[in-house]
């Protein structure tokens, strides 16, 4: 697992069969003698073999047993016909499935078909003019030349109903209605596209933020001087959908065509049709004319009134300052008029004397008081030593918590808050700073930028930058390493790594272990980062951000890669790790399938997965949760409700041919709860 074998180039070796394909290819028609001296030649064990053992043992087998070879005579071989028109076989099953298939996919169905293996199918299909070759998410499928991928028109009509649900039959329905299009032409691959995905009903919809990036397509004005053209021509009416097909190439839903028919004072758009607006051109341009003559009054208007308030708040400040002089001056010069008794906000000892002196008279006061306030007696007025006397004696009989209120004047003392040193981090700061320009639209500054910092912009842009990117709330990332308890001697695994959130807390937990300045368990440390750690994801562009994020906290983590853990990539090896974490929250039934396979795979037996995934897959009826009961020992499982209101399960699982313990349950009424939960399992 050291990071040089990343880099190792895999050779492998040719085998009989291929060697002999390659030499027909090449003479058409051969000996079997010839065959025999260029296997010797490439194959490098069988060059110092005798000549009759290898065409005894290796050639004469191979050619009898393989439908790719045919025997002219009794010493000439050539390729068969199956062998020679592939093409031909891959265009039959594409026609006969009706559905699009990858190059592997299609190799595997002729294989099958016509008895051979795999690598006797070398096909060439480029400079077939009958495929055509579409990529769907870094995935490329072969279609027909006659079929029509439609997958852009599925889109069009969940923007348009408000990305209502609809089923595999009836978005085949709608698109053939809404967009005349034949539907045993017409292909839709959902499954394969990351925008679409698959409710628990059966109904397929966008996902949210794929709808919210959206932003319909400009058409050029030209398109409209065209049809305008038309019109007065005498041809047309015209619906939206024929303008849009013969015009550009995309679904007009996904354009603002109608729109711009809309808004143009030549057309009338009435039920998705274009027509010649009663309007004649002179008076469209009055029209212009009168509209220009509008704004442009309106500008006036507003530049007035912006020069009315500047003038008013230049006399207001005028006025201030005027005020502000006179009180100065009303300090310095003597007044003239006569003295008069100056109340300076009747202070309350004043009051409280003035009370006192009138207590005598407390009766009618208080007749006077309830004629001003009907139902309101005043309390009586207390001196204030009295007061201080009766809260002491109530104290003293356990009302204490009967205070006087005093006027406090609260400093609010703001906490000095060290800024965080980049210098000492192993981050590249020229490579950050352009990564959150990127990220947030901004100049790129790393003006206050600290881990927890970077994290929370991580969280919050990313959403908007990554196509259904979620982030993990955090308090779920702690609990599920917490449960993990991860090791120094582990290898562990995150094949849906995010932006490390999971992978940094990981490395702290098993930081946190080591002996203090030990450099024994330093160097071994380096091994685990360098070695037993790999995180994997599909986005280069989170891949990045997540390996900034570690470089802040001064981890460098060497097995951090852009893959789909999903396939058999190099990394991803049979019984290798010791430990899977992973946030599967928001995947659909066929990649959560395709995801528990692969870490049944590649965990060593013994080696746990502690992952998050929703709540609906675990059903008892859910072909998912049948398939964790069949692969797993479920140890633990923590049922709650996340902070998008979605319920969500965390499940520690064991890879273990010993299933006698009992799954332990737990559903929680908050996340605080979550700490509660590992004092009872630990």
């Amino acid at each position: 697992m050291a990071k040089t074998k990343k880099k190792e180039t895999k050779v492998v070796a040719k085998n009989y069969k291929s060697v002999l394909l390659e030499t027909l290819m090449d003479r058409k028609i051969a000996t079997c003698q010839e065959l025999t001296t260029a296997i010797q030649a490439e194959i490098p064990f069988l060059k110092f073999e005798s000549s009759y053992k290898v065409k005894a043992e290796y050639v004469l087998p191979t050619l009898e047993k393989s439908q790719c070879f045919e025997q002219k005579d009794k010493d000439t071989w050539t390729l068969s016909s199956l062998f020679l028109n592939l093409e031909n076989h891959a265009h039959d099953i594409l026609r006969k499935g009706k559905l699009p298939l990858t190059y592997e996919q299609l190799t595997e169905e002729i294989a099958m078909k016509s008895s051979l293996h795999p690598s006797d199918i070398p096909l060439k299909l480029e400079g077939d003019d009958r495929f055509v070759l579409v990529t769907i998410a870094r995935e490329e499928f072969y279609f027909l030349d006659d079929w029509e991928f439609c997958n852009e028109f599925a889109f069009a009509l969940f923007v348009q109903n408000g990305n209502d649900g609809l089923s595999a039959e009836e978005i085949i329905k709608a698109i053939k209605l809404k967009f005349n299009k034949k539907s045993k032409n017409s292909v839709v691959l959902l499954d394969a596209d990351p925008r679409f995905r698959e409710g628990t009903d059966g109904k397929y919809s966008v996902f949210p933020r794929v709808i919210k990036k959206f932003k319909k397509k400009d058409v050029p004005k030209s398109v409209l001087e065209d049809v305008f053209k038309k019109l007065e021509a005498g041809e047309g009416p015209f619906s939206i959908k024929d303008i849009a097909d013969e015009y550009i190439d995309v679904p007009y839903p996904l354009t603002n065509l109608e729109e711009q028919f809309s808004q143009d004072l030549r057309f009338s758009v009435s039920r998705e049709k274009v027509k010649r607006s009663r309007l004649s051109l002179e008076e469209i341009k009055e029209a212009k004319r009168e509209e220009r003559r509008k704004k442009k009054a309106q500008k006036e208007l507003e530049e007035k009134r912006r020069e009315v308030e500047s003038a008013q708040m230049a006399i207001e400040e005028v006025s201030e300052v005027t005020e502000e002089t006179g009180d100065v001056l009303g300090l310095l010069l003597p007044s003239e008029e006569p003295d008069e008794e100056i109340v300076d906000g009747l202070s309350l000892d004043k009051i409280r004397e003035t009370l006192l002196a009138e207590e005598s008279v407390e009766e009618d006061s208080s007749t006077d008081l309830r004629s001003v306030l009907p139902g309101v007696t005043p309390a009586p007025i207390t001196p204030e030593s009295t007061l201080s006397s009766n809260i002491a004696d109530e104290a003293e009989d356990g009302l204490g918590f009967l205070k006087r209120k005093n006027t406090v004047i609260k400093k609010v003392v703001q906490e000095d808050v060290e800024d965080f040193d980049l210098e000492s981090t192993v981050v590249d700061q020229e490579e950050l700073a352009e990564y959150v320009k990127e990220l947030t639209d901004r100049d790129g500054s790393l003006t206050g930028i600290s881990p927890l910092r970077f994290d929370e912009m991580l969280r919050r842009y990313l959403p908007f930058r990554v196509t259904d990117y979620k982030s993990t709330n955090p308090e779920v990332s702690d609990f599920v390493v917490k449960l993990a308890r991860p090791r120094l001697d582990q290898i562990v695994l995150d094949p849906v790594c995010g932006r490390g959130d999971l992978i940094l807390r990981v490395l702290k937990e098993v930081k946190s272990t080591l002996r203090p300045n030990n450099s024994q368990d330093l160097e071994t440390f380096e091994t685990f980062l360098d070695e037993q750690v790999v995180g994997l994801d599909q986005s280069e562009f989170i891949v990045k951000g997540a390996r900034l994020a570690l470089a802040l906290n001064n981890f460098q983590l060497s097995l951090m890669e852009v893959a789909d853990s999903q396939e058999d990539e190099d990394i991803m090896i049979d019984e290798m790790y010791s430990m899977v974490v992973g946030d599967f929250s928001g995947f659909n039934i066929r990649e959560m399938k395709s995801y528990l396979i692969a870490m049944y795979r590649v965990l060593c037996e013994g080696g746990q997965a502690v992952i998050v995934m929703d709540s609906d897959h675990m059903e008892d009826d859910r072909e998912i949760a049948s398939l964790v009961q069949e692969k797993f020992l479920v140890r633990n499982q923590v049922i709650f409700d996340d902070y998008d209101g979605h319920s969500r399960n965390v499940l520690q699982l064991v890879k273990s041919v010993d299933r006698g313990e009992k799954t332990k349950v737990f559903r929680l009424e908050n996340l605080s709860q979550l700490q509660r939960v590992l004092d009872l399992i630990y």
